[in-house]
This record gives structure tokens, C-alpha cells and sequence, in this order.
């Protein structure tokens, strides 16, 4: 048996010889994030200090910890994805100052966790022109606090963050103000490299989908199908999806962030499935719903052509110029008239009763991409969004024919939009009703792999 102490010596050694050590790079160059800390700070005045936060581990149960993933809006700036970190950026008549505090190589954490970047990384790796260790934080931000006019502050989720503003703040003239509104700004827009993260999480999330629709069946349960798409997932390479799968069968389709996974799937029910591979932090978020036994019945087809029918005409009016309060209002109305030709809307109805959640969001580092609002903004090139119509009609729901009843359909696309109109990123998985059904018919791949 090896002793610690000895561990600890090897370890250490070794990051004195190989001193690299950290979280995987990003795929994008840190040239990239330089730009965005520079369009940031071009944004401000002159004399301004920026401080931005990223979250610690935080604990599952005892001693475990849920994955890390870093906070969005600080990765998007350093792409740096280790805990406990804070970047401060300080503006200086045009000229910018990047410091990164970070946690200093640990070699006893190292032989449990792996080795950190530490502050030589911190400068070598990720650009910082310096770094400084964590456990002085506090002193760091009071003497730059103490020479600055101009504060901003963006504490994402770090529990600390608050504190210290409202700690260290008051001693000054004024108070910090939000960063959220240039940040949002800065991300609305996607440049060419970040779209093409978007298209391989796109891609990848189309292989799950379609893998899943080829080994559904009734008697399965829904856990079954969940582990179809982690497979898929760890098979690309993808570290983590964008958020909690939505796997929903019959009764289960109606519930829009269904988490069970644990009911048997039946002959005759739909399928929801709602989910995002990450690759490289960047999020996919495409739904398709399907027949459980591989054919669409009369009704289902008939609902299913309806919230169809409203996704292709929202995105074919997806162009530069055009607002997404245009874009929901020919989806309100498609589903409208396709639910009253059913004879599911009537004067006992409301259409938000059929359609409980929005139809569009941005897309980008997050699932739900903060980038501001959507509605009122005007579309331009870059821009990445999704269009997700869905009608659901649980059991029970008092004047709509029970024939209805249990289906919840929801479709989902992510859609670039261009300098000529848009571009479907999530086409890799069939929507057609022709095209789930016939992918439906082709051999599961996964039925050598059952194990009974």
C-alpha cells in the first residue's frame, strides 16, 4: 500500500515537471475570449473595474459532488471551467488589465481530483496578465475596488458573491452596477466559431433522437429509451448534456419536464422526447414526439400535422429584420385553426389551455441562452433561436372529446438565423410524419445489447 505523503511527493514532481495540468481547453482559441473581454470593456467607461464570478462545487449528498460545470457568462469571457474563480477585468484610458483568481496547485488534491491549473496556467493558458491566489480575493478586489470610479458586477451563483459586493461597495461612492444587460448583449450574436459548437451539439442530439425513435417499442420502459441517448451521448464524446432529459410516454407526454423515466411504454401511446446534447458548453434543445408502436393513429396524425404545420410556417418567416412577437403570432394562429377545425378548441377553451409554454428562446451557452428578451428584438444574422410549438391534453380535461385525451405533442427546432433567411441546425432528426415512420421501421441497433 502506497502512503499519502509519498503520493503527495510523486504528484508533485510530476506537475513540477509537467506543469499543464487544469481542465481540458476549450476548442475555441483564447483569442476568442480575449475579443469578448475586450468588447466588454469597450463598452464601458473609461476607468471602469468589471468583476465576474464563477461558481464553487456544490455538494449532492455527504461527501460527493454534483458535476462541475463553470458558470456561463465567466467561461464566455475566460473560457477558464475550474471552480472558485473570479475574473477582474479594469479599464484603464483604453487600455485593459485581465486578472484571474484562481485556486494554487494543490498536489494532495490532485492525486483525488487531478491537477488544477493554478495561477501559472492561470496566465500561461488562459491569457490572464495576472493571477493571484483564492484564499486572497478579498484583498485583491479592496485595493482595486479602492482605485476604480466605475463598477460592474456579475455574481452569477457563487453564494459569496453578493456578500462580499454589499461588504465591500458601501465604503465607496456609488454602487456596483449589473453587467447583465452588456453581457446578454455581447452573447445574442454568434460568431461563426460558435455556431459551429451549435451544429455538432445539433448533430449529435439528431443521432440520439434518431437512435431512440429505431429502438422504441411497446413493453419497453422509458428508462430504456434514456439509455439510448446517454449512450449516444458518451459514444460522440459529449462530457454532459445541456440540461435534464425529458423522456415522456402516453400520460407522461403532457407533463413538459417529465423526469420519471419509470412507466412502461404502452401500444398506442406517443412519445416526447425533449433533449440537448453540450458539446464544448454549447447547448442543442430539439423535441420530437413519435408513435410508440411506429405508425402514427387517424387522430394523433391529425394533431400532430396541426403543431406541424405551425413550426413550418414560424420558421419560414425566420429573417433578418423580422421579431419573434411576429413569429408567435402565425403560431398562435395555425394552432388556433387547426384545433378548432378538430373541434378540441371550442367557446369551453382558451388556446393557452392547449399551449402552456412559449414557442421560441435563444440558444447558445445556456439552454435557455440569457441574451435578453426575445419577443421585442428584432432578428440579425448570428442569431441562434428555438421554435417549439406544442399542444397537450391531459386526461380528464373537461369539455375535449377523451379520443384526445393523453396527448401531449411538442416539436422543436434550433434555427441560425442568416443573412438571407435561416438555416435548421437540428435537421438530422426527422419530423415529417413519413419520415419518423419510416426511421421507425428500420432494425434497432440496440437490440444486440439487451440484456434480460
Amino acid at each position: 500500500m502506497i502512503s499519502r505523503p509519498f503520493l503527495s511527493l510523486v504528484v508533485l514532481v510530476l506537475l513540477l515537471l509537467f506543469p499543464t495540468g487544469g481542465a481540458s481547453a476549450s476548442e475555441l482559441p483564447g483569442e476568442a475570449f480575449a475579443s469578448r473581454r475586450e468588447a466588454l470593456m469597450a463598452s464601458l467607461e473609461d476607468n471602469a473595474l468589471a468583476v465576474i464570478w464563477t461558481a464553487p462545487q456544490q455538494i449532492r449528498n455527504g461527501d460527493v459532488h454534483h458535476p462541475y460545470r463553470p458558470d456561463s457568462n465567466f467561461y464566455y469571457l475566460t473560457g477558464f471551467a475550474e471552480p472558485q474563480a473570479l475574473a477582474i477585468l479594469e479599464k484603464r484610458k483604453s487600455r485593459l488589465t485581465y486578472t484571474l483568481v484562481v485556486r494554487p496547485k494543490d498536489p494532495l488534491d490532485a492525486v483525488w481530483n487531478g491537477p488544477r491549473s493554478g495561477l501559472e496556467g492561470a496566465e500561461r493558458r488562459y491569457g490572464a496578465d495576472q493571477a493571484r491566489a483564492w484564499d486572497e480575493r478579498q484583498q485583491v478586489l479592496r485595493a482595486m475596488l479602492a482605485d476604480h470610479r466605475h463598477v460592474y458586477w456579475w455574481g452569477g451563483s457563487h453564494p459569496e458573491a453578493a456578500r462580499l459586493r454589499d461588504e465591500l461597495i458601501p465604503s465607496r461612492t456609488g454602487t456596483a452596477q449589473s453587467l447583465a444587460t452588456q453581457l446578454a448583449s455581447l452573447r445574442l450574436v454568434k460568431s461563426e466559431a460558435e455556431i459551429r459548437l451549435l451544429r455538432r451539439a445539433a448533430d449529435i442530439t439528431g443521432d440520439a433522437h434518431r437512435q431512440v425513435m429505431r429502438r422504441c417499442q411497446p413493453g419497453l420502459q422509458e428508462y430504456q429509451l434514456q439509455a439510448v441517448i446517454d449512450y449516444v451521448y458518451r459514444d460522440s464524446g459529449v462530457a454532459r448534456p445541456g440540461f435534464p432529459s425529458t423522456l415522456g410516454s402516453g400520460p407522461n407526454s403532457c407533463i413538459l419536464h417529465y423526469q420519471g423515466d419509470r412507466r412502461t411504454i404502452d401500444n398506442g401511446d406517443l412519445v416526447l422526447v425533449d433533449i440537448g446534447a453540450e458539446w464544448d458548453h454549447y447547448s442543442a434543445d430539439i423535441t420530437r414526439t413519435f408513435p410508440a408502436n411506429g405508425t402514427f393513429s387517424t387522430d394523433q396524425k391529425a394533431l400532430y400535422k396541426v403543431v406541424l404545420r405551425a413550426q413550418e410556417k414560424a420558421i419560414e418567416q425566420i429573417r433578418p429584420g423580422v421579431t419573434v412577437t411576429t413569429i408567435r403570432g402565425i403560431v398562435q394562429q395555425e394552432i388556433a385553426e387547426g384545433l378548432k377545425t378538430l373541434k378540441i378548441l371550442s367557446s369551453r377553451r382558451r388556446l393557452s389551455d392547449f399551449t402552456v409554454h412559449g414557442f421560441h428562446h435563444w440558444l447558445g451557452l445556456d439552454v435557455h441562452d440569457d441574451c435578453g428578451p426575445i419577443y421585442s428584438v428584432a432578428l440579425q444574422p448570428g442569431m441562434v433561436l428555438t421554435v417549439e410549438p406544442g399542444v397537450y391534453i391531459p386526461a380528464g380535461m373537461e369539455g375535449v372529446d377523451p379520443r384526445w385525451w393523453n396527448l401531449g405533442i411538442r416539436i422543436e427546432d434550433d434555427v441560425l438565423v442568416t443573412r438571407t433567411g435561416s438555416e435548421i441546425l437540428s435537421g438530422r432528426a426527422p419530423k415529417s410524419i413519413e419520415g419518423i415512420e419510416a426511421l421507425m421501421a428500420e432494425e434497432d441497433p440496440f437490440a444486440s445489447l439487451r440484456i434480460r
